[in-house]
């Protein structure tokens, strides 16, 4: 789940740098927040929010629960299914803000 967030992170511009005053490794968003790990998108149901609003202002985004599984769909078209309704949506996210090359390019 940490390498989803930090993708996430990375993509909407956080950095991972020393910290000038204790030389340990944060996260900075150039904003205002510091911090040890990159935002947990994968589980805080506001940051997830976050990204599904996005996705929703520029795409039509259906969620759906199965038995075992959630399923994201943009456009009518599925993207990405996971264990929580969150990580659905840091996945789908991710495929739809950086979406996976064909093979061979």
């Amino acid at each position: 789940m940490t390498d989803i967030n930090e993708r996430i992170a990375k993509a909407k511009g956080w950095t991972y740098e020393r910290c000038v005053v204790c030389n340990g490794k944060h996260w900075y968003d150039n904003v205002k927040y510091i911090q040890k790990n990159p935002p947990d998108y994968t589980t805080d149901w506001r940051l997830a929010g976050g990204l599904l609003e996005e996705m929703a202002k520029c795409e039509a985004i259906s969620i759906t629960q199965f038995p075992q599984t959630w399923g994201i769909w943009i456009n009518n078209n599925e993207v990405i299914a996971a264990d929580t309704p969150q990580m659905a949506i840091a996945l789908a996210w991710l495929e739809w803000r950086l979406p996976t090359p064909p093979e061979g390019e």
